[in-house]
């Protein structure tokens, strides 16, 4: 439907074609199937609404972790907070979605005013960052199952993607310094390309140290927290270019929130396994 409505509001053979592979790329994010975790997920939008049908199935081949029949939670949701590594996803995934909705929000704006794009090469530039996007995260997702395979680890398999991608994601930090906008394209590339790696092992981890029965309520709870860097990123990346006159310190909090990311999955987040009560 989406791919229909693109091919009507396209003027021209470029403007087809961009807004083509973002059709292609928001069917990508609106219908995934993973193979490792059997994950299907179906999103319809409907009377200005959002409804989520989830499917999940879960392979239990090889997995140590057995889920019960009942539906007794061991805890409340906010006896979570009392756990490390529920704090460690919540903030790690926050600095996350703060540095990526950057591109989201204020990306074309800042191809256009500050780096001088005609309309027509923004729409270009702006579809280079998504498209690394989604090659890198599916080979996250490829190198998941595989570490997972060689080592045996979790904490080797999902910190390789976690750290390693947030630290690839500072480089938006150092974008906005080169005049050169090839520089800046490759350097806010492989920081997309960061984020989507790290993003490919952010939603194992609820499944993966949740305790039992309560895997849903923590994939909520780093979600709703997830959101708020999305929701507070533009806000202040607003606050920052209307105070100082430039993108680049508002880049700089950017990277520096990946740092912070890295950080928090590397040094605080330990021994992935299920919280035991």
């Amino acid at each position: 439907m989406s791919l229909l409505a693109a091919c009507f509001m396209a003027s021209d053979d470029k403007m087809l074609l961009y807004s083509g592979v973002w059709s292609i790329w928001m069917f990508c994010e609106l219908f995934e199937i993973d193979i490792g975790w059997m994950y299907i997920d179906f999103k319809m939008v409907k009377g200005g609404g959002v409804c989520q049908i989830l499917l999940l199935i879960f392979s239990q081949n090889g997995q140590k972790r057995v889920h019960t029949m009942d539906a007794v939670q061991p805890m409340k949701w906010y006896e979570l907070f009392k756990y490390r590594n529920v704090i460690a996803i919540c903030i790690g995934f926050f600095t996350l979605n703060y540095s990526i909705y950057f591109f989201v929000t204020w990306f074309p704006m800042y191809l256009v005013q500050e780096r001088g794009l005609s309309f027509a090469a923004m729409g270009w530039m702006a579809m280079l960052p998504p498209l690394t996007g989604i090659l890198s995260e599916w080979f996250g997702g490829w190198l998941l199952d595989y570490t997972y395979k060689r080592t045996k680890s979790l904490d080797i398999a999902r910190k390789t993607n976690l750290v390693g991608g947030m630290i690839l994601a500072t480089t938006i930090a150092f974008a906005g310094l080169s005049s050169s906008n090839t520089i800046l394209m490759v350097l806010l590339c492989i920081s997309y390309a960061g984020l989507s790696f790290a993003g490919s092992a952010i939603w194992c981890l609820p499944g993966d140290i949740a305790p039992q029965n309560m895997t849903s309520v923590l994939g909520g709870i780093q979600n709703c927290i997830a959101n708020f860097g999305g929701i507070l990123g533009p806000i202040i990346t607003g606050f920052i270019i209307s105070s100082t006159g430039s993108f680049i310190p508002a880049l700089g909090v950017s990277g520096a929130l990946c740092v912070v990311g890295a950080f928090m999955y590397l040094f605080v987040l330990k021994d992935i396994k299920p919280i035991e009560v």
